[in-house]
């Protein structure tokens, strides 16, 4: 993750967690929808770096848009006021950044709006497909960005939650991949001289599933 400024938003993970967020309450239950973005940064939302920033994060994104709970609101608070993030800034730096936490705590605690869901955001079409698990509890899906350039992402199901991501990217073909189950946890990717590579494992709120990758043409 990276910082760029003092500003709220000017850390990637800030992004990512509103961005989630948004995204989940478009459909979900803002409750369900909180407990989605913990599960999926639920290494950042417990790390001495980066919780800070997950959690004020959540708690901002929640008062815009009307459903922010009174835990979240705590745990945001508790971490403003106890200067948690102190130790990421250099002395000049804390001052502009105190400001931007300052801020954030009066908003916090200001009313919220009356509650609204974000608009929905139409998913590009990708030329894709996908292959479900034996069992069904998870599924592979390769898509092609652009002519010549796949990605295979995984989302499986996992102590009643619902997640995953991107594990595999190649200059190559959609019609050059294959993808194979060979158990509920263990995905085979199969590409023209070996164009896919990626990271040998997902992990997911407690699940792993392994993916290794073979060349066709080997």
């Amino acid at each position: 993750m990276g910082t760029t400024g003092y500003s709220l938003y000017s850390d990637d993970l800030a992004c990512d967690v509103r961005d989630s967020f948004r995204e989940l309450l478009a459909s979900l239950d803002p409750i369900e929808a909180r407990e989605r973005v913990i599960a999926e940064f639920s290494a950042e939302a417990n790390d001495l770096d980066d919780g800070p920033v997950f959690w004020l994060a959540l708690a901002e994104t929640m008062h815009k848009y009307g459903c922010l709970d009174s835990g979240t609101r705590e745990t945001a608070l508790k971490s403003i006021s106890s200067n948690a993030d102190r130790h990421r800034w250099s002395d000049s730096q804390w001052v502009r950044r105190k400001r931007v936490l300052d801020a954030l705590e009066q908003r916090l605690n200001s009313s919220q709006p009356a509650f609204r869901r974000p608009r929905k955001i139409k998913a590009p079409d990708f030329p894709s497909f996908r292959v479900d698990s034996p069992d069904g509890s998870a599924h592979a899906t390769a898509f092609e960005l652009q002519p010549g350039h796949t990605q295979i992402s995984i989302e499986m199901v996992s102590n009643g939650s619902v997640g995953g991501g991107g594990v595999a990217y190649g200059e190559c073909a959609l019609d050059s991949v294959s993808l194979a189950w060979l158990d509920p946890n263990h995905l085979s990717i199969v590409s023209s001289n070996s164009c896919i590579a990626g990271q040998d494992s997902l992990f997911y709120y407690g699940r792993t599933i392994k993916v290794s990758y073979a060349s066709r043409d080997a």
